[in-house]
């Protein structure tokens, strides 16, 4: 009889359906994979093409398990009100992950397509054959497919009255349409676009019949029909008091839950050949799988919209979704809607764990959760995390401990109930371990013999103190954190509390409370030094720290205004007032259309402003009191042909004038240009028109306050070296002679002389990327160009990948191009991850060897960085010994700083 059943349902199915990778290279791929429960794997995939990186972000759920369930997301009190995805999910128990759902409408305040959940229709879809959805049947079977708009019946003793719409508000669409508790806790009555009369029907008799009223309350046991003028016709032979039922297709009988989605992306394991809904371009993207056995969901996110990360296309997500198992998948909405949450390790809240375009979670109309009814059991998992793992004595060490049992359940542990121990001398007081000893050791986690250990290192060689701000400006009574930093000789960066430091002002006008400064006293033009052991450094407290220079005065128009999406209003256009009481700009915006889709209005320069080098600072006065919350930011571009789009305010709230700034980036390549001034809204709930004034671009740049600063930085080109030594030598040189007094030797040499002198024992540095490989050392000679080394179209990185990682030498040294700078720090993450893959096998001496403006010895994460100024002369000299490397340089004039 099973059997029998699901076959009728397919054939239904099959009746009502219409059932209608392009990467670059992949040059390397990281994959984490976390179980969520017994039956959810979270997988994560990190990618390196060889044109960007592409984030996925996924949840495989096995539904055959039985504890596990699938369900629609949706606010349950009023559909026309959209919410964030964390907050959809509170409003049913046990979500423990959920994704973004159906395109929707802000304008109607409604998804695209339908939504049915536990067997109940809470609002239909669309006739737009675009538009696909995702659905499981009353035995569990997923699919997805094209379905046909879900048309109901409202039956009396008299006649039918086809229903259009359920639950959206569409009589302006010469359609009936029938709301219930779901919709809003009013009905639409006289605020529709059309003039309406309702049928209120309670305990499927017919209450009352209204025209053209007040909305009034929706009946908790009944429904409204409401219907517009154009079809009044209806009306005729239907009475109050008339018995009335709802008639549903029958297909709805075999469907427990449903969602609407865009295009069909694979069918049968292949890409689509025809999208039905094309969304052009790279983009986030969110999409829901089926394996081929129907046993598994999945459902990815793609990120994209950040510096690196553009996103992908919807070819690229079909492909990723076949890479993951679908053999058919279904494009749910993306863009800044693009979300996915899941449950952590030990914690019951959601979190999202894919990167938000649009800074915050966008408020959505629907989603999909995953229900998890495991019960709860016994401890069997316990996870700890440290603050940080590198310290200095008497600095403190949190710990969190988390725990779940062997369903992943989140349980509270006492900490009273758990032992910590360390390795290494020092104090606990309940979470927190307060170092005693310097060296590497581990802390030990223990809760009933569930053991977990913690890699710890105590420093005390420390070469500087950094702090977040230099320049602070106080008011009496205001506080700013200070965030101090410890750098450690080989590169660790250890955050440090203040009351570590010693502080050289009277405690009088300042109170200190871990990292935060607040000011007791009114005072100006302060200098403080702060120190840590023999170091110190200096930051001054309300001085005058910035020169100020008008970039453009508003005085006339030196550019154009545009607008995104095209079709938008936008313009700019002088001002006769002004802060000064001359000429301002007036930038108008119009963000009423598209609300779906970011939305900006740009004041763009005919001929970019370049800036001085120096310019820490841009700023800009602004006239806010008809910007409505909106976003202003300015676009800039560097040297190097890198856009940066800088936060001047993330909303504009104020009334009158007000100036406010941004930061330059750090590691930007200068000089730069300044491109175009624009508001820009992502939100969809922020749908208005307006305008602001703007007056006095300008740029700041530092004064010299003579802040000082004392390290511990050492002359590592001063090693003591055996200059005779001839068994095994690298020369790293751009002069075109040196005295070579080795039998067993390479050069890496820009020198054409040199290079011809001993063509078998050279690297000519002068090439895009080349190497030497000998039994003691690896010398790789790569471009960093535009702070990468994805050039040569990704080719290098593989040769990168592939010498490394199959290199067993005990040396290995990396010369680049440029500087030691990474614009992309998964470029960054990425290169030390195969240096660290290196170390570990061959217990290597490793280096890096950058083309600076200065000779400098620095350190990252361990890793020495040796800095060369390459317009001065200078012989690098190394020697290979069988556990250790030695080097010197010589030079006309070396600085060590």
């Amino acid at each position: 009889m099973k059997n029998n059943n699901k076959l009728f349902i397919i054939f239904l199915i099959s009746l009502f359906f219409l059932i209608n990778i392009s990467f670059g290279e992949i040059l390397d791929e990281d994959i984490k994979i976390e179980n969520i429960t017994p039956s959810i794997q979270y997988i994560e995939k990190t990618r390196l093409t060889n044109n960007k990186w592409i984030i996925i972000k996924s949840l495989i759920i096995d539904i055959s398990d039985e504890n596990t369930e699938i369900t629609t997301l949706f606010n349950d009190n009023n559909l026309k009100t959209p919410k964030a995805l964390t907050n959809l999910s509170k409003e049913t128990n046990n979500i423990i992950g959920a994704i973004n759902g159906d395109f929707f409408n802000y304008i109607e305040k409604t998804a695209i397509g339908p939504i049915i959940n536990n067997e109940n229709l809470v609002y239909n879809g669309t006739v737009d054959s675009s538009f696909n959805i995702f659905g499981l049947t009353t035995i569990n079977t997923p699919f997805i497919a094209n379905f046909k708009k879900i048309d109901l019946i409202a039956r009396t003793k008299n006649k039918d009255i086809k229903i259009d719409y359920k639950n959206k508000d569409y009589m302006h669409h010469n359609s009936i349409v029938l709301i219930d508790k779901h919709f809003s806790n009013f009905s639409i009555g006289n605020n529709s676009k059309t003039k309406t009369t309702e049928i209120i029907v309670k305990n499927n008799k017919i209450e009352d019949i209204r025209y053209n009223m007040k909305p009034i309350l929706i009946p908790e046991n009944g429904f409204i029909i409401a219907i517009p003028d154009s079809k009044k016709t209806v009306l005729s032979n239907i009475n109050i008091n008339d018995e009335i039922s709802i008639i549903y297709p029958k297909i709805t009988e075999f469907i427990k839950t449903a969602i609407g989605g865009g295009s069909i992306l694979v069918k049968n394991g292949e890409v689509n050949s025809n999208f039905s809904l094309k969304i052009n371009g790279v983009h986030p993207r969110s999409a829901i799988g089926v394996s081929k056995d129907k046993s598994q969901i999945i459902l990815t996110t793609v990120e994209g919209r950040k510096s690196g990360v553009p996103g992908v296309t919807q070819t690229e997500l079909a492909n990723i979704m076949i890479d993951l198992g679908a053999n058919y998948a279904l494009n749910l909405d993306g863009g800044g809607s693009s979300t996915l949450a899941v449950r952590e390790f030990g914690i019951n809240e959601l979190k999202t764990l894919n990167y938000l375009s649009d800074g915050i979670e966008r408020k959505i109309y629907n989603g999909i959760g995953i229900i998890s009814n495991y019960k709860i059991n016994n401890i069997e998992n316990i996870e700890t995390t440290l603050n940080n793992d590198h310290s200095v004595i008497n600095n403190p060490i949190e710990l969190k401990v988390l725990a779940t049992d062997k369903y992943y359940n989140p349980i509270k542990v006492p900490i009273n109930e758990i032992e910590f121990s360390s390795t290494l001398k020092g104090n606990f007081i309940d979470n927190i371990f307060y170092p005693k000893e310097i060296g590497k050791g581990y802390i030990i986690t223990n809760y009933k013999g569930i053991i977990n250990k913690n890699d710890i290192t105590i420093h005390d060689n420390i070469s500087e103190i950094k702090l977040s701000n230099y320049h602070l400006l106080l008011k009496k009574g205001e506080s700013i954190t200070l965030n101090p930093i410890l750098i450690s000789n080989d590169g660790y960066e250890i955050p440090v509390k203040l009351n570590l430091l010693d502080l050289d002002i009277d405690k009088n006008l300042i109170k200190i409370e871990d990292e935060k400064i607040t000011l007791l006293e009114k005072t100006q033009d302060q200098i403080i030094t702060i120190s840590y052991n023999t170091l110190t450094t200096e930051f001054d407290l309300n001085m005058n720290n910035y020169n100020t220079t008008i970039i453009d005065d508003f005085e006339n128009i030196k550019g154009n205004s545009e607008v995104y999406p095209l079709d938008l209003v936008g313009r700019f256009s002088l001002f006769n007032s002004s802060l000064d009481n001359t000429h301002s700009g007036k930038l108008f915006y119009d963000f009423t259309k598209h609300p779906e889709k970011t939305r900006a209005s740009y004041y763009v320069y005919n001929k970019p402003i370049l800036i001085e080098e120096s310019a820490e600072k841009i700023g800009l006065e602004v006239f806010g009191a008809l910007g409505k919350d909106h976003w202003l930011r300015v676009k800039i571009s560097d040297s190097s042909g890198n856009s940066y789009n800088l936060t001047l305010a993330r909303n504009i709230n104020w009334d009158g004038w007000k100036y406010i700034e941004t930061e330059m980036p750090n590691n930007i390549s200068k000089p730069i240009k300044i491109e175009k001034i624009y508001l820009v809204e992502t939100d969809i709930s922020n749908t208005n028109s307006g305008l602001i004034l703007i007056d006095n671009l300008q740029v700041k740049t530092l004064t010299n306050n003579n802040l000082t600063k004392k390290t511990n930085y050492k002359d590592i080109f001063s090693f003591s070296m055996d200059l005779n030594y001839n068994q095994d030598n690298l020369y790293f040189t751009n002069k075109d002679d040196i005295n070579i007094n080795s039998e067993n030797f390479k050069i890496l040499t820009d020198s054409k002389e040199l290079f011809n002198k001993y063509p078998l024992n050279s690297l000519d540095t002068n090439e895009s990327y080349n190497y030497i490989n000998d039994k003691s050392k690896l010398i790789l000679n790569l471009n960093n160009k535009n702070s990468t080394l994805l050039n040569n179209n990704g080719n290098q990185w593989l040769f990168l990948k592939k010498h490394i990682l199959n290199d067993s030498s005990k040396n290995l040294l990396i010369n680049l191009s440029d500087k030691f700078i990474f614009n992309n720090s998964l470029e960054k993450e990425l290169f030390f991850s195969y240096l660290d893959k290196h170390k570990q096998k061959n217990n290597s001496n490793i280096f890096i060897i950058s083309n600076n403006n200065k000779f400098k010895l620095t350190y990252y994460k361990g890793y020495p960085i040796i800095n060369l100024n390459t317009n001065e002369s200078y012989s690098l000299k190394f020697n290979f010994f069988n556990d250790s490397t030695k080097f010197k340089i010589d030079t006309p004039k070396v600085k060590i700083n």
